[in-house]
């Protein structure tokens, strides 16, 4: 971390010139990453600089999606969809009284998924796969990792569907915008103390 590489005042002379450099307004949250310092430790110093005069900020936030523990159990493992595909029997079918007495009820809760995938199919009370395995791909537990991962999915819609499934959350991403003052950085970035 930065504040603790460098001494308060080159913590401070870096941040200020990296405000002097722009673009304006500047996320804090660059700043952290530009200088290897923890959020915390920018906040402070820039609500120091604020207080003085030196800056403005805006507060603000964004949404950031999070795994929720069963959409950590997911990405750890594999979604229940595919698990239920998985303990199809490989050739024929099985009664889904005797499926469920098998597995348990819990291993059920793919079957909306399953259906909608195509991969399993249920005829007079009978479950059996309905496609090769070689065509079915864990599409929600790549998904849930790409989120771990803080990568944006190719379909914003699933962000809504994984929330339904209680799989993902979302929670707020605070940080500032900051401006310099122009009166300020006139003179060299440096504060008197």
């Amino acid at each position: 971390m930065a504040e603790a590489k460098l001494s308060p005042s080159d913590f401070e002379a870096a941040v200020l010139q990296l405000i002097d450099r722009g673009p304006l307004p500047l996320d804090s949250r660059a700043i952290a990453k530009s200088l290897g310092a923890s959020p915390k430790a920018v906040r402070s110093l820039i609500q120091s600089l604020s207080a003085s005069a030196y800056v403005t900020t805006q507060d603000a936030s964004e949404p950031v999606w999070v795994l929720t523990d069963e959409g950590k159990l997911v990405a750890d493992s594999h979604s229940p969809e595919f698990l239920l595909y998985q303990a199809l029997p490989a050739d024929g079918s099985i009664s889904m009284k005797d499926f469920t007495a098998k597995h348990g009820k819990a291993i059920t809760v793919g079957m909306g998924p399953a259906r909608k995938n195509k991969w399993i199919k249920t005829e007079r009370g009978q479950l059996s796969r309905a496609v090769d395995p070689s065509e079915v791909k864990d599409q929600t537990q790549q998904d849930l990792v790409q989120i771990a991962q803080n990568k944006p999915l190719s379909d914003p819609k699933d962000y809504k569907l994984y929330k339904g499934r209680k799989l993902i959350d979302s929670i707020a991403d605070a940080f500032q915008l900051i401006e310099k003052r122009p009166t300020i950085f006139n003179k060299p970035p440096h504060r008197r103390r």
